[in-house]
């Protein structure tokens, strides 16, 4: 359905139920997602089309009762992550993504097709539980479980009452399937020796303990990282090198067993990503830049991260600079594709921008002085810079480049267009 100007974004849901892959449940389960990942993947999921969900952040926290789109934003991030989502295009307005289907999977297998949930409607069967109503579902199923000798809460039950020791340590809900024989191997036995040494080498606080954490039974742990949780044995290697080193330091989340370092890894990942993305040489305007807008105050130890963002954002806006100077010279000597009669306009916006635009170290210093406005009162801000380093594509770019062509020119929209062709015809890396 196509918007009229001022219409509030309205998007139609494209089938008539939601198809949710077991493994999906499983993950909700082992608290891999939480709730609100939950409902975000599953309004993606029912609103993408044969090109992917082009929902705008704004348009999904309001279908998901978020206050913000920034809370959109890290849930779909973290789908990105844990490879359920994938963004398969952009045309300089929308960006498009979709759910991911495990192994080649699709919503038309047995058991989960649209037909299939308009049956079990009419038959007045149950529908999907929302958030609430599903955990009370998942824990009455590992109640009944553990109570007719399936599943133990420490292990895998031969018999009623024992307990297989070998395997001890699996964890509620992380029993190994039938025709799978837990083997540690020689790397889950180094990784979780790592993981002693450094816990017994740190002054935890006094409400854990290394010896309720059962060191023996970790290998089993990153056993099932591996295998179950599919994570490659280099990035398990390379977070838990990078976990032992900041053990202990402000907001390095707490991982002091092995069942603990597997559920928190996602999230350790995330915080050894975002500080090994600032691990970049930096420049000397940066470096002033950063004495400058350090005293500021950075909540959440983010003024370590600073500097790297600050010389991400000086390259970015260069690049942009030097698009925009190449694509000007193609206009005046008429080297590109673009409709003639945009030519002249375009022109003449070149010549103003050139004039207007600010140099790279008066942008940047202004860029990050907002971004400090905003993160100050943020209280949910996880102290990471990656959502506000300066892009071409970026919302509040946009602004900015419609606020320069506010006593130009009533047509702002032609900022997006002009944009739009630089991206296009001569890019911007």
């Amino acid at each position: 359905m196509k918007q009229k100007p001022g219409d509030e974004e309205h998007h139609e849901f494209q089938f008539a139920g939601v198809w949710v892959p077991p493994h999906i449940l499983e993950m909700v389960r082992d608290h891999v997602l939480s709730g609100a990942d939950f409902l975000v993947y599953n309004i993606i999921h029912a609103l993408q089309g044969k090109d992917g969900c082009y929902a705008s952040n704004e348009y999904l926290a309001r279908a998901c009762s978020v206050s913000n789109t920034r809370t959109v934003r890290r849930h779909i991030n973290k789908l990105k992550e844990l490879g359920l989502v994938k963004q398969t295009g952009f045309d300089g307005r929308h960006r498009f993504i979709k759910v991911v289907y495990p192994d080649g999977a699709t919503p038309t297998d047995s058991g989960g097709t649209s037909e299939g949930a308009e049956l079990a409607q009419a038959e007045g069967a149950e529908t999907t539980p929302q958030k609430s109503s599903l955990k009370r579902t998942l824990k009455k199923e590992e109640k009944k479980k553990r109570q007719s000798g399936a599943v133990a809460p420490d292990g895998v039950v031969i018999k009623k009452g024992r307990v297989r020791k070998d395997v001890v340590g699996f964890g509620l809900g992380n029993t190994p399937p039938e025709d799978e024989t837990y083997n540690n191997t020689n790397f889950d036995e180094e990784m979780a020796a790592t993981l002693e040494e450094a816990v017994r080498g740190y002054n935890m606080p006094r409400r854990t303990g290394i010896t309720r954490a059962k060191p023996s039974t970790w290998p089993a742990q990153f056993y099932l990282l591996r295998t179950r949780d599919e994570v490659p044995e280099d990035d398990i290697r390379r977070v838990l090198k990078w976990y032992t080193t900041n053990i202990g330091e402000p907001f390095v989340p707490e991982a002091f067993s092995g069942t603990a370092f597997r559920k928190k890894f996602a999230t350790i990942e995330e915080r050894c990503n975002r500080d090994t993305m600032f691990e970049i040489e930096i420049g000397e305007d940066a470096k002033k830049l950063a004495a400058r807008l350090t005293p500021m105050g950075w909540p959440r130890g983010a003024a370590a991260d600073l500097p790297g963002a600050i010389q991400m954002s000086l390259t970015a806006y260069e690049n942009w600079l030097a698009a925009r100077n190449t694509f000007i010279k193609r206009l005046h000597q008429g080297r590109v594709t673009i409709d003639p009669k945009m030519l002249k306009p375009f022109i003449s916006l070149a010549k103003h921008l050139t004039n207007l635009t600010e140099p790279p170290t008066f942008f940047i210093r202004k860029w990050f002085e907002w971004v400090h406005r905003k993160v100050v009162t943020w209280q949910d801000w996880d102290g990471g810079f990656t959502p506000f380093v300066f892009r071409p594509t970026s919302k509040r770019f946009r602004a900015i480049g419609r606020g320069w062509l506010h006593n130009y020119c009533r047509d702002i929209d032609r900022w997006d267009k002009f944009n739009a062709v630089i991206l296009e015809e001569v890019g911007c890396e």
